[in-house]
């Protein structure tokens, strides 16, 4: 059965989040290291190939307001980039509050937000993504 995946993407690291094969339920997946969009590309392709990925779910920042932020354009550029080279769908997803969510997430399991769990809180916020998209679905 088909998966997807969701993509917290950032500068630095990009958090991967995969669906189980209904799909109803996300789970955190991977963190990779941003090396530029080739490798996260070639990184993603892998996944898609290996998990039977359908469909990519990328984590669209921006402002609270909702207006696009200067890492919107970074997104979206990415975007532009992926879809260059993967056939399935490729949807966005609001993804103002992710990271907080992954963060609070995280202290509710007592797990502390230092720096070595920063790829866990990328994991987290993917995987918040990609359950906020799973459940508008339904």
């Amino acid at each position: 059965m088909p998966r997807y995946i969701a993509l917290d993407y950032g500068n630095k690291r990009v958090g991967i989040a995969i669906s189980d094969e209904i799909p109803l339920f996300a789970s955190p997946y991977k963190t990779i290291i941003n090396e530029g969009h080739t490798p996260v590309i070639d990184t993603i392709t892998e996944i898609i190939e290996k998990e039977n990925v359908e469909r990519i779910v990328v984590g669209l920042p921006s402002y609270y307001d909702g207006e696009e932020s200067p890492q919107t354009l970074i997104v979206k550029s990415f975007i532009e980039e992926l879809e260059k080279r993967i056939e399935i769908p490729i949807v966005t997803y609001d993804e103002r509050y992710s990271s907080q969510e992954a963060i609070a997430h995280l202290k509710n399991k007592k797990q502390k937000a230092t720096h070595k769990k920063k790829g866990l809180i990328d994991q987290m916020a993917a995987t918040i993504i990609l359950q906020g998209y799973l459940d508008s679905l339904k």
